[in-house]
């Protein structure tokens, strides 16, 4: 099976997108607890709410949307790649789970330094996080166009004989 994988730039592309949607979820987020609960609870609580609502968004927005039916999250659907398994199919919930968790080793040495690195030095673009989860981050299959049918105003002529 061939599969066309996405290189540094790309991903990074799509990265950013998922920055700005994750960013969105936050003050959306933000707005809906601090009006719903402001008028009952206490800043604490609020703040509360929003530090475990970002914690379980921040380590789980990635496998939510890969373990989809378009296995890609909103920046990578825009980006049109997706994640896969090194064979080619789909990724499973303990790949995305491995993949995603070392995402903070990616991250580690200064913004996704190390990430970028292992991508830069592998021939799948694999980061770190990806190499040990078996995966790999692949274009999408592109949707196949039906044709119409053509129709022929032509009458059939026997051939001269």
């Amino acid at each position: 099976m061939h599969l066309r994988v996405a290189g540094p730039a790309v991903r990074s592309v799509a990265w950013t997108l998922d920055l700005l949607v994750f960013l969105l979820m936050v003050i959306v987020l933000f707005l809906t607890v601090a009006l719903t609960l402001g008028q009952f609870g206490s800043g604490q609580v609020v703040g509360g709410i929003m530090l475990l609502s970002m914690f379980l968004l921040n380590w789980f927005y990635n496998v939510i949307f890969e373990m989809g039916a378009k296995a890609a999250t909103p920046g990578q659907r825009a980006m049109g790649i997706k994640v896969a398994s090194v064979s080619g199919g789909p990724v499973r919930l303990p790949q995305s789970l491995i993949r995603n968790l070392l995402r903070v080793v990616d991250f580690m040495p200064g913004f996704y330094l190390l990430g970028v690195t292992c991508c830069l030095f592998n021939h799948r673009f694999q980061r770190l996080g990806d190499l040990v989860a078996d995966t790999v981050v692949v274009y999408a299959e592109p949707r196949v166009r039906e044709v119409p049918p053509m129709q022929v105003n032509a009458e059939p002529i026997a051939p001269p004989g």
